[in-house]
């Protein structure tokens, strides 16, 4: 019998929608939903190997010959768009229009023609300002990109939802966002905050976004500062908490002041305490209207 052909696939959402298809064409992924704490596991009647791994490293697989073929998301784009920086590599770019021979290439390219800007010392792209934000959206909404259109849609929503204080239609907006990016796990108060960042990508719109603010006696973790032609909006201070209470995360920000840090600004001001309880896996948010 032949090699079997070895697949690295992305956990979460791709794992799942991937194994339906390749169900629905006739496979038996048994041995990927029942798997364990097997590292590679068997599609037999296919001749196929499944191997699990987090998006980053299901490109490292491809690239150095441990997995024949790869299935990965678009969540760089999309982490881009909220403002995140993506590592890349350079070294294996070929100077050229033509040869594009993984995702880091592709990524090298858009350095070298403006639309991404390049540190480095941290070796990291991100997008370099809001205009050209705005370009990758543009370019986005006439692919077949449904899912990136599809969060920046709910990240509309979900703004919208907070601009009317409605505290459960934020907890939830954020539950699906981190639901959609497969690339992020939670572990700690720092992915929180990217999944959260990540869902409020609309809001560049609209804000200026601060994270780690200094105020106080302390840092916000997330502050958005109206821009000059939307001064109608109101500001937004969020803290957020891990497996704690939404309740703590808005007393911390009363409590250490941080709302110092816009004593001059004249407009109305939100307060968001959002979240994430380990145990039951959900989200939970309270605004509260602020008088500055």
């Amino acid at each position: 019998m032949a090699k079997p052909l070895r697949i690295a696939l992305t956990k979460g959402r791709l794992e799942k929608d991937t194994v339906g298809l390749l169900e629905r064409l006739g496979y038996d992924c048994t041995a990927v939903r029942e798997k364990g704490r097997r590292l590679i596991l068997p599609i037999p009647d296919g001749n196929m190997e499944v191997v699990l791994a987090k998006a980053n490293d299901v490109i490292t697989y491809v690239e150095h010959g441990v997995c024949d073929m790869g299935v990965v998301g678009k969540d760089t784009i999309i982490e881009m768009l909220a403002g995140e920086k993506a590592r890349i590599n350079t070294g294996t770019f070929s100077n050229d229009m033509t040869t594009f021979a993984t995702k880091d290439d592709v990524l090298t390219l858009l350095v070298h023609l403006g639309y991404l800007t390049y540190d480095n010392e941290k070796e990291t792209v991100e997008i370099p300002n809001r205009e050209v934000s705005q370009e990758y959206v543009n370019a986005i909404s006439t692919m077949d990109w449904t899912e990136v259109i599809q969060s920046i849609n709910a990240s509309r929503k979900l703004l919208e939802a907070l601009w009317d204080m409605d505290s459960e239609k934020v907890a939830n907006g954020i539950e699906q966002a981190h639901k959609e990016i497969s690339i992020l796990e939670y572990n700690d108060e720092n992915s929180l905050s990217c999944a959260v960042n990540l869902a409020f990508y609309f809001a560049r719109e609209y804000y200026t976004i601060i994270r780690e603010m200094p105020g106080g006696r302390g840092f916000a973790d997330i502050c958005m500062i109206p821009r000059k032609i939307h001064l109608d909006k109101p500001a937004v201070m969020i803290e957020l908490k891990w497996d704690k209470s939404a309740e703590g995360a808005i007393q911390q920000i009363k409590n250490k002041e941080y709302i110092d840090a816009l004593k001059d600004y004249q407009g109305d001001l939100l307060l968001a305490g959002i979240n994430y309880d380990k145990k039951t896996k959900k989200h939970s948010c309270i605004i509260e209207k602020w008088n500055l």
